[in-house]
């Protein structure tokens, strides 16, 4: 059932036309200028007004139409546009663009703005995260088994590539992927056939994240004046509500998907675990919701698309993740370039990064896995969708589980009330990579 108006939301009647009816006479007027509802004042009730009549009109198209309804993608003037316009014309407004999200951050602390931008709780427990994969470990034998296929298969990367080499790292990961997927199916050859292994790397969404009116608020030097900035934030609405698009093209060393999806980490039903705040009571916004530069994000001028491993208007019939495995050797080169002073900072520096990334690869994943089966923003998701990530260098891994709870983020406003997500996530700190194998076959259990 799609998000449809409260019950009890009123519309005042010159909400549903273009502009405000003239008043009949002057003392209307002056009622209406001095006697003004909240919503007309601060200007909510038209936007919420907007955003309920947008999704019922997204409820009679397809699915490929809805996502080129709701892209923010505007293309750049042409040539003949450019030369035909004359100096008593309007100027040309810039066109929309979208923050561009590396695959890898490139800039050292970015994991309470990328939590801001995807409205995401990152939960670091352990015992809550050994919870999802309880009593779902490997038999002894699978275990002996794999462990030597990825004895074998290191020895043969070994002695052909470099392990700094990021196409054999890639390779790597595929190959003992499908070992450990070749262990499971001796016990249970329905696994394999019921799951769809993709080597497609590309993986890509876009979305809107409201609560960027912060943007349009100058602060003095040496004064507590506030002055209000006209030109309109790059990559916002043309009407200046602070709401951006952001897009990630992701790369993805293998994907794993089927035709159900995998288990919640909780329901709609546990309210005190959905509605539990993002940042404490305590956080500060305005230190790190700034301007996406300051992260090293740049506006990216290509056409968006949905397309979690697969493009949106395919008939694809696994269309729901179960686990992806991402390369993230790269992340090597940007620690050298920050130049940590000690190892204790580096290593917490890393973590942090690894967070961020699972953070953003997941939510890129699975906000494209939800337009795919024909949601957007503004008809939310109907039940929670998990995926499972793994990252790595070749040395380290990294475990991580994603829960997405909305994607109705992209409306901030009084009178509306959305879910928020939550990504658990695991570091086998100080363990060997034969170890850290050991852990990730855990993952290939695919709880049903």
């Amino acid at each position: 059932m799609y998000r449809v108006a409260p019950v009890g939301l009123v519309r005042p009647p010159y909400y549903r036309r273009g502009c405000r009816p003239k008043p009949k006479s002057k003392v209307e007027s002056w009622l209406r200028d001095q006697f003004m509802t909240p919503a007309d004042k601060e200007g909510y009730g038209p936007r919420l007004y907007d955003y309920y009549k947008t999704a019922e009109l997204l409820k009679e198209m397809p699915i490929r139409e809805r996502i080129e309804f709701v892209s923010p993608y505007e293309r750049p003037w042409n040539k003949m546009e450019k030369s035909w316009h004359r100096g008593w014309h309007q100027p040309l407004m810039s066109t929309r663009k979208a923050w561009k999200l590396d695959s890898v951050p490139k800039y050292f602390d970015t994991l309470d703005f990328y939590k801001y931008i995807t409205k995401t709780r990152v939960d670091d427990s352990q015992a809550e995260f050994n919870q999802f994969y309880e009593n779902s470990g490997p038999s002894e034998s699978a275990m002996d088994i794999f462990e030597n296929r990825v004895q074998e298969t290191l020895l043969c990367l070994l002695q052909s590539k470099s392990s700094d080499d990021k196409d054999a790292v890639t390779e790597f990961l595929r190959n003992i992927t499908e070992d450990g997927i070749l262990c499971m199916s001796d016990a249970n050859p329905e696994l394999a056939l019921s799951r769809r292994i993709s080597y497609t790397t590309r993986c890509e969404s876009f979305w809107i994240r409201a609560g960027f009116t912060r943007m349009y608020e100058r602060h003095l030097i040496f004064s507590d004046e506030v002055v209000p900035v006209r030109k309109r934030f790059p990559c916002d609405d043309r009407r200046r509500l602070g709401e951006l698009a952001f897009t990630m093209r992701d790369d993805m060393a293998l994907q794993i998907r089927s035709r159900e999806p995998l288990n919640n980490l909780f329901e709609y039903s546990d309210v005190a675990k959905l509605e539990k705040k993002v940042f404490e009571e305590h956080a500060n916004l305005d230190e790190f919701v700034l301007n996406p530069k300051v992260y090293n994000l740049w506006p990216d001028d290509k056409v968006l698309y949905q397309a979690p491993g697969y493009d949106a208007d395919v008939e694809e019939p696994m269309k729901y993740g179960r686990l992806a495995v991402k390369n993230v050797l790269p992340l090597y080169k940007m620690m050298n370039l920050w130049k940590t002073d000690s190892a204790v900072e580096e290593l917490q520096v890393r973590s942090e990064n690894f967070t961020s990334i699972a953070v953003s690869s997941l939510f890129n994943w699975l906000n494209g896995q939800a337009h795919a089966i024909g949601h957007t923003q503004f008809t939310d998701v109907e039940r929670p969708l998990t995926s499972q990530l793994i990252l790595s260098t070749g040395k380290e891994f990294f475990f991580a589980i994603g829960q997405l709870n909305t994607i109705a983020i992209n409306i901030d406003i009084p009178g509306f009330v959305n879910n928020t997500r939550i990504w658990r996530w695991n570091s086998p700190r100080g363990s060997s990579v034969l170890l850290s194998l050991f852990a990730m076959l855990i993952l290939f259990q695919y709880r049903e």
